[in-house]
């Protein structure tokens, strides 16, 4: 269904699942919340860096321009009442990549816990959903790790989400430069300078998305993004 959404002629409203508009009814609330750093619509960038991992080159600055210019939350508009998703611009694709894992992760503990087990974790590609902590204990211990080495700490965590990301399995080195896999949907070039974050927020689709936003953003808009943040804080980052 999602992919039925990418290339779709703009100005059409098209009718999606509930499911998936409640996805999407919230990504865009959280690009909306990043400025852009992070933006759910920004799939027609990550299938361009996709392409050049594979290739192990550069794009081309008209091809990065030209898949920037489909980007931006507000070019994409949500009608509950119809369930339909329309956009304003040509050839705009969504990418649930900084998102999609930690809401599922939410959804999975919803479930365990609508089925009398709310003291449950899930874990899905390094996105937490935490739930109430393990009988006896004050919540779970969630080892903090930015890179290969290891967790360089532990954290005693319930009712939460944690989120990692950064650069540190997943770049492209060109000409001695290092490219991360995440790329400024603003400028719609990937990072070139070494960050990674973790983010715990209210619930792990939020840490997913802000983690990303932090790196995008750098240390002093990434820190002033999440202090201004109701119920999200940083665990640990490298930031550049």
């Amino acid at each position: 269904e999602l992919s039925r959404l990418g290339g779709t002629s703009a100005g059409y409203p098209i009718p999606v699942s509930k499911d998936l508009l409640a996805a999407v009814s919230r990504a865009r609330v959280l690009s909306k919340g990043t400025g852009g750093a992070f933006d759910v619509t920004s799939g027609t960038l990550s299938a361009l860096w996709r392409e050049a991992f594979g290739r192990e080159r550069l794009p081309s600055e008209d091809a990065v321009a030209d898949a920037a210019a489909r980007v931006g939350w507000s070019f994409m508009h949500i009608d509950e009442d119809r369930s339909e998703v329309l956009f304003d611009v040509e050839g705009m694709r969504l990418d649930m990549g900084a998102f999609g894992k930690g809401w599922i992760a939410d959804a999975a503990l919803a479930v365990l816990a609508g089925q009398g087990c709310p003291a449950s974790l899930v874990e899905i590609g390094g996105d937490i959903a935490i739930g109430d902590p393990p009988p006896g204990r004050a919540g779970w211990s969630i080892g903090v790790a930015l890179d290969e080495t290891g967790p360089s700490q532990t954290v005693v965590l319930s009712n939460c989400g944690v989120a990692t990301s950064g650069d540190a399995e997943q770049h492209l080195e060109v000409d001695g430069a290092r490219y991360s896999h995440l790329f400024d949907p603003r400028t719609g070039w990937a990072i070139a300078v070494p960050r990674a974050a973790c983010v715990v927020a209210v619930d792990a689709a939020t840490a997913d998305a802000l983690a990303s936003a932090v790196c995008v953003l750098g240390p002093v808009a990434g820190r002033s993004l999440l202090a201004n943040w109701s119920d999200a804080r940083l665990l640990a980052a490298e930031l550049e």
